[in-house]
């Protein structure tokens, strides 16, 4: 009887807190030993693993991306590496089109979220940022201190208990604007793309 009244008081904190709290959009993920266990760069697209651990990260951020979440990587790694990754790892569940925006390049992993916020029109303080490195999450919380940055634990160990204990993530309610999110991101870069390309026809 203790217990369920301890998971009910839980419950109930964590709407509560979920109500109160500012509002995240957008999750951005790290790659190599992040998405998948092993070093793209080094044992190529079809080595990387998706095993338990992995998977049950990219099950609950497909769940996240589902009930209204922006997803986002940013990566220090060779872009052609990763796409690779998505379009030959039989054991990917992620898929490139679920992905808003991304960075993969050698920079500051901070300055491609401050990129990333500026292409997607959202505040700094909407990010949540997950990384295996304690190096780079302490450099994008000191560069971009309002992103709610994240350390990957090691080797994937204990993931679903980090998952889904972690209140950041707690929605109070999910709107038809949320659930929409996704496709109005998409439909705004197709435009963008329009008009960038008529403004290239007309300088031509």
């Amino acid at each position: 009887a203790l217990e369920s009244f301890h998971c009910l008081g839980t419950m109930v904190a964590r709407k509560i807190v979920s109500f109160l709290k500012p509002t995240f959009k957008v999750i951005v993920v790290d790659c190599d030993d992040t998405l998948w266990d092993g070093v793209v760069g080094e044992i190529g697209a079809e080595n990387v693993r998706v095993d338990k651990p992995y998977l049950q990260f990219q099950q609950f951020l497909l769940s996240k991306y589902e009930s209204g979440f922006l997803l986002a990587m940013c990566s220090k790694n060779n872009e052609a590496d990763v796409f690779e990754v998505f379009k030959k790892n039989k054991g990917m569940l992620l898929k490139l089109e679920h992905f808003s925006a991304w960075r993969i390049n050698w920079n500051a992993k901070s300055s491609n979220i401050k990129s990333m916020a500026s292409e997607l029109n959202l505040g700094l303080n909407s990010f949540i940022y997950w990384d295996d490195s304690a190096m780079e999450c302490a450099e994008v919380m000191e560069n971009c201190a309002e992103v709610f940055t994240i350390r990957f634990p090691k080797y994937g160990k204990d993931i679903k208990q980090y998952i889904y204990h972690n209140w950041v993530f707690d929605q109070f309610r999910i709107t038809d604007e949320d659930r929409n999110r996704n496709e109005m991101v998409k439909q705004e870069n197709q435009r963008s793309q329009v008009m960038a390309s008529i403004g290239t026809m007309e300088s031509f």
